[in-house]
């Protein structure tokens, strides 16, 4: 079995999307255990569990995300790994009120509409 950990410092993702990709992950040909999930000692805990390397997350913690995958082959480690990290880089899976207004100008228009399903800041 390949075990494949890649560190994303600083880039944190919501719970959501982390389970979103650690489903994108599993759902790839050749995969035995996968996760997208945040550098949390309980995370990292998990990831000694199924037997990869901690050494390999230096100094990993809270705020970095990391995409773990133990598969069949490099080939199969890949195709997954991609899977996740796009499924967690992904503008959609972090909703409408997310997005980035393009300037100043624009930022209370970029704000969702009354009873629309995302939310705004007071």
């Amino acid at each position: 079995m390949i075990h494949s950990l890649r560190l994303y410092p600083d880039t944190y993702v919501d719970s959501v999307v982390q389970l979103s990709g650690t489903r994108a992950l599993r759902a790839s040909d050749g995969v035995d255990w996968a996760a997208a999930a945040m550098a949390t000692p309980a995370n990292l805990e998990e990831l000694g569990a199924q037997g990869f390397d901690l050494a390999d997350a230096g100094g990993a913690g809270p705020n970095d995300l990391f995409i773990a995958v133990r598969a069949e082959s490099e080939d199969a480690a890949d195709a997954a790994r991609a899977a996740g990290r796009r499924r967690c880089s992904a503008p959609a899976a972090a909703g409408p009120a997310a997005r980035t207004p393009a300037s100043a100008r624009r930022a209370p228009s970029a704000r969702p509409s009354p009873g629309s399903r995302g939310r705004t800041s007071p």
